[in-house]
């Protein structure tokens, strides 16, 4: 049960030192006002000592907690060296006020916050994250909690995608529910909320963001074990993707879109009329997605095309044979497990 208040994300950090000075490392907890993990982070940093440590851990907390998109922040920590020097703007060791101005910098970023001291018993989570940087310094963690499969757009010729992020689509559902309330009469109150509804919608990393500082939005996955289950969702992330992200008129690109081996024609001729009529493409490509991993997987100009592809994505596992560029789909074999199920199976062994 949360105990601070609500609207509000919680970060916890801690910072570990071995010798004092010594090895060193950090770690973080970010949790939304529910209790949901969002995020955690623990990596090591140079020798110091303990209460360099956690003026380090408490600085990339901040940092990654306004990355995330925060707007108000309650902060816990069991440094009291660290929570004085924030609540005065000062502090006895000079070693610390270098960091004052960082703190307060990044801090200024969200609309409010607050931090409080917390007794270490209350701090072991973050605790055993900033020894686990010491004791596996190469195994830097830094996670976001998410159920979606992610999204890679860019332009043909960059070596690169331009932009990754989740497919998730985060819809405002409070004039929905103001129109059911209104009443059977009251046809132009619900076409209104229904056109509001439209329009204020999020996808991707700001999708996630408001979903967890407001109750208002709701999540929608269109995409689960690599089909779309749900077009309209899939349609507005698309306007979303096209228009705020690429920032490009779709009647003047051919577009290059990816798809499960096993995906049906149906949905498809869904993706083609969707990017035909409503975005007024003039060229589509739809593209089997281990014909494409193949190809990018030769470094020389010599392609053949012929290989076995696994496809671990994010909802299903695909073992697809290739010939000359054309799957052979009599042979094709999947699994519906792939990253999400290893990703809350090791949520489960971190609790």
């Amino acid at each position: 049960m949360a105990t601070f208040p609500q609207g509000m994300w919680k970060l916890n950090f801690d910072g570990a030192s071995r010798g004092n000075p010594g090895k060193s490392g950090v770690g973080c907890i970010i949790k939304s006002d529910s209790g949901t993990l969002i995020s955690n982070g623990s990596f090591p940093i140079l020798d110091c000592s303990y209460n360099l440590a956690e003026a380090q851990a408490l600085l990339e907390g901040i940092k990654l907690v306004v990355h995330l998109g925060c707007e108000s922040l309650f902060i816990e920590g069991d440094s009291q060296i660290i929570i004085h020097a924030i609540s005065s703007g000062s502090s006895p060791s000079w070693k610390i006020n270098p960091f004052i101005s960082n703190f307060l910098f990044w801090l200024g970023k969200i609309r409010t916050w607050h931090i409080k001291h917390i007794f270490r018993e209350a701090n072991q989570a973050v605790d055993l994250l900033a020894n686990y940087a010491i004791d596996y310094p190469s195994a830097t963690v830094i996670s976001r909690h998410t159920k979606a499969c992610y999204t890679k757009m860019g332009f043909a010729g960059n070596v690169e995608p331009c932009f990754i992020i989740p497919t998730v689509v985060a819809v405002n559902e409070s004039f929905l529910s103001q129109s059911r309330g209104s009443g059977k009469g009251s046809w132009l109150a619900q076409h209104n909320a229904g056109v509001m509804a439209d329009l204020d919608f999020f996808i991707g990393d700001e999708a996630l963001t408001r979903s967890h500082s407001s109750n208002a939005y709701n999540l929608s996955y269109p995409i689960r074990h690599g089909q779309v289950e749900n077009w309209d969702t899939m349609e507005r992330f698309w306007q979303q993707c096209i228009f705020n992200y690429l920032r490009c008129d779709p009647e003047d690109h051919y577009f290059l879109l990816t798809e499960s081996p096993l995906t049906a024609p149906e949905n498809r001729e869904y993706t083609g009329e969707i990017m035909f009529e409503t975005f007024n493409v003039p060229g589509l490509y739809i593209a089997v997605q281990a014909v494409l991993a193949l190809a990018a997987g030769y470094t020389t100009s010599k392609c053949e095309m012929t290989g076995v592809v696994v496809d671990a994505g994010d909802g299903a596992t695909h073992v697809v044979p290739v010939a000359d560029g054309y799957v052979i789909g009599s042979s094709i074999k999947s699994i519906p497990i792939a990253g999400r199920d290893l990703t809350l199976f090791v949520q489960q062994l971190m609790r």
